[in-house]
Parts: C-alpha cells; sequence; structure tokens
C-alpha cells in the first residue's frame, strides 16, 4: 500500500478540514511542536483502515474534536498500482454515544466507485484483510 493522501475535519485536534498530500517521494517527515497533530494523522490513516486508533477500537468517540459533533475521516492510497480511497465518519448522538459510517471506494476514470457490501462494517472489514 502505497498512501497518497488523508483529509481529516473534527478529527481529534484538526477541528477543520486539513488535507495532507503525499507525494511520489520515498520518504515523508511530519515536524511540528508537541501536540501539533503529527500522531493524529497517523491515527487518521489507522482509524480509516481499521475502525481504531492508538487506543484501539473502544472509545471511538474520543476521536471527535471536543468542539465538533462529527469526525470525518478520507485516505487515498494505492494498492497494487489501483488507487483507493476509505472514508469513516462518526457523529455524536443528542442522547451519547457514536454513530459510525464507513465505505471503500476503487478509482475508476476520473470517479470513485463505490466498493459493493463495504458500508456495512462487516464488508469493510473483510475486504481489508482479503486486500
Amino acid at each position: 500500500m502505497i498512501p497518497q493522501r488523508i483529509a481529516v475535519s473534527g478529527f481529534l485536534c484538526y477541528r477543520d478540514e486539513q488535507e495532507i498530500a503525499f507525494d511520489s517521494a520515498a520518504l515523508w517527515m511530519l515536524a511540528g511542536m508537541n501536540g501539533s497533530g503529527k500522531s493524529a494523522v497517523f491515527d487518521g490513516v489507522t482509524y480509516a483502515l481499521f475502525g481504531g486508533h492508538r487506543g484501539g477500537k473502544d472509545h471511538a468517540e474520543e476521536l471527535i474534536n471536543k468542539a465538533s459533533q462529527r469526525a470525518f475521516v478520507e485516505f487515498d492510497f494505492l494498492l497494487d498500482g489501483q488507487g483507493y480511497r476509505a472514508t469513516r465518519t462518526l457523529k455524536r448522538r443528542p442522547r451519547g454515544g457514536t454513530s459510525a459510517s464507513q465505505q471503500l471506494f476503487c478509482r475508476q476514470a476520473d470517479t470513485w466507485q463505490p466498493i459493493q457490501d463495504t458500508e456495512r462494517k462487516g464488508g469493510f472489514d473483510q475486504w481489508i484483510l482479503d486486500n
């Protein structure tokens, strides 16, 4: 897998939408002061692909920025030369807890086509395991 881009919004320290495009360089460096969001980028990748974070898969509500009601992660990557996109959202429920959604897409020509059954958590997780 080759990372191409990640976009996050309402995710950990990123209240507003932020995007990082990984160019074709063989080496990337994330630099910044403590608390500036370096680890959150890797948490975004992990959450997009596996629905977890460095603390595991429990307490996903902690991923939503304190000033936000919704977190969004979109991760683009290449696998065997084919472009894919993994998206996940988390929303705070009015009476507590969260609701989540996920979807995988495949790049075809200039559009992103949803991969069948990956809007379901089980289908998404199985696609990741199989690929």
